[in-house]
């Protein structure tokens, strides 16, 4: 049995915190310096405005060691983080439908990026590829905290077969919740059955690569 589970999720341990106080802080800008910027009919807006002050945080904090900000923030407001020399790359995505990952779509490197080898078919750590990650993140409401999940996606999936993953990591506000977290290794399909709303549509996957 790989012990690839718990590799990733002591590397992601340090990353908590640091995550939730950057969507805190990204939020906190939002409904202070801002108010009233983003309508009650403009989700979107508010999702687009989320994401780029969260990105500013984490630039302005110091991460964990071995982690840092990569690829292409301006290509849409995407923000990614990478550990090491490549061994983990954390791309971020907003929930579509509540709480789920969103679909790959038709964008082919997107769908190649969401496609990987289960992680027990990996024996030695110092030889695996590149562990490809999706931080599904949702403001659930304007008070609670943000839900963080970290998935390993294996497959793109469909409109209406959800993202298949073999390693689902939820992330509690604070660290000593996360030690005592228990977390899913299943890969298990299940159907989705859903309405696409325009909007939801333009807001679930963060960049066009």
């Amino acid at each position: 049995m790989s012990n690839m589970p718990e590799i990733i999720a002591e590397r992601i341990g340090p990353l908590v915190e640091v995550l939730h106080d950057a969507f805190e802080n990204a939020r906190y800008r939002i409904d202070s310096d801002y108010p009233g910027l983003c309508r009650d009919n403009q989700s979107w807006l508010r999702t687009h405005n989320l994401r780029g002050l969260t990105h500013q945080r984490l630039e302005d904090v110091v991460l964990p060691e071995r982690w840092e900000l990569s690829g292409r923030h301006q290509r849409n407001g995407a923000i990614n983080l990478a550990y090491g020399s490549g061994e983990m790359a954390l791309r971020f995505v907003h929930a579509f439908p509540s709480g789920e990952a969103p679909i790959a779509g038709q964008n082919r490197a997107r769908r190649a990026w969401y496609t990987q080898r289960a992680v027990d078919e990996f024996t030695d750590p110092q030889a695996m590829l590149t562990q490809r990650l999706l931080l599904v993140w949702e403001e659930e409401s304007r008070t609670a905290d943000f839900s963080l999940t970290v998935i390993r996606p294996l497959t793109p999936g469909s409109i209406r077969r959800r993202v298949r993953r073999d390693l689902e990591i939820p992330l509690p506000r604070t660290l000593t919740a996360f030690e005592q977290t228990q977390f899913d290794t299943s890969d298990e399909d299940e159907d989705l059955y859903y309405e696409i709303d325009q909007d939801d549509r333009d807001t679930g996957t963060e960049d066009d690569q």
